[in-house]
């Protein structure tokens, strides 16, 4: 989570409408309902994960097309997923390295869901997805 300049983009956000428009397609295509609640988060990490673990990795340790497409559009998917109830909106934010793109609450942090996708499919410090959107779905309640 970050809280440096965030500048709104109204590209990218229709980008991630669209990606995150795909893997609900994914969704259906396995028989699931990925309808952006809250709810779905669970089932659409699972999905991710099933996916992510059948695609054939690179021993460079970088990214293929298709780990990054999974990766994109299950982090669209959650951050729209967020968007759609809870309010907030895409952009570009400063932070240590330079610019990514985030996700800004409308409790004004910024969190990057696709940085914490990517280290969810990969297996290293983030254990979980929906702790990760029901963190920021109860921010206020968290900093208490």
């Amino acid at each position: 989570m970050g809280d440096g300049a965030f500048e709104p983009s109204e590209k990218a956000a229709q980008e991630m409408v669209t990606m995150a428009g795909h893997w609900a397609d994914h969704g259906r295509q396995y028989g699931l309902d990925l309808d952006y609640s809250d709810d779905s988060i669970g089932v659409a990490e699972a999905l991710g994960l099933r996916l992510y673990e059948a695609i054939p990795h690179d021993e460079s340790g970088e990214l293929t097309d298709q780990e990054r497409i999974v990766t994109l559009e299950l982090a669209a998917y959650i951050g729209e997923s967020f968007i759609r109830s809870h309010g907030g909106e895409w952009g570009w934010a400063q932070n240590g390295r330079g610019r990514d793109l985030g996700l800004r609450t409308g409790d004004g942090i910024t969190v990057y869901p696709i940085a914490t996708v990517t280290h969810r499919l990969a297996g290293s410090d983030v254990d979980s997805l929906v702790i990760f959107y029901r963190l920021i779905s109860n921010w206020p309640i968290a900093q208490a």
